[in-house]
């Protein structure tokens, strides 16, 4: 369990759970060219780009009232998705999905309020199911065959 524990944190991070601190920029677009850390200030308002030091794009989403809203696109360095997640209020809430390096999903499954809820499945490189997890509203695991007991 600790290890699929670590990949769903890792995964999250990517997106980036955390919440933006606000700032008085209301420019409708921003690159931002820091290091990506979930507490970096990007935009109160508009469309946000999160741009590594060597250039690519790390992830790139919309802003609310300094908060992360709607979809969120974390991509590799080659420019590969690599995961999307849903944003209500600066949460993670809606479907969440995680891709493997080849572009198959690696995993997918709801948070609310920045946590998983309900079913989540986890599947190999080829595409085969090898795994589901059930959680309860408040992201405690309900059922998890793999989870090491």
């Amino acid at each position: 369990m600790k290890r699929w524990t670590l990949i769903v944190a890792v995964a999250a991070a990517a997106c980036g759970t955390g919440t933006p601190e606000t700032g008085p920029d209301a420019n409708p677009v921003r690159t931002d060219t820091a290091a990506f850390r979930p507490d970096t200030a990007m935009i109160r308002n508009g469309h946000a780009r999160v741009v590594g030091p060597d250039g690519h794009l790390q992830m790139e989403g919309d802003m609310q009232d300094g908060r992360r809203t709607g979809l969120w696109t974390s991509y590799t360095r080659e420019g590969r998705v690599k995961s999307r997640s849903e944003y209500r209020n600066g949460l993670a809430e809606g479907l969440s999905t995680v891709f493997h390096d080849n572009g198959a999903i690696f995993y997918s499954g709801n948070q609310l309020r920045g946590k998983q809820v309900g079913e989540w499945r986890f599947y190999d490189e080829q595409g085969n199911l090898v795994r589901t997890a059930v959680y309860d509203t408040n992201g405690a695991v309900i059922n998890d065959p793999g989870k090491a007991r």
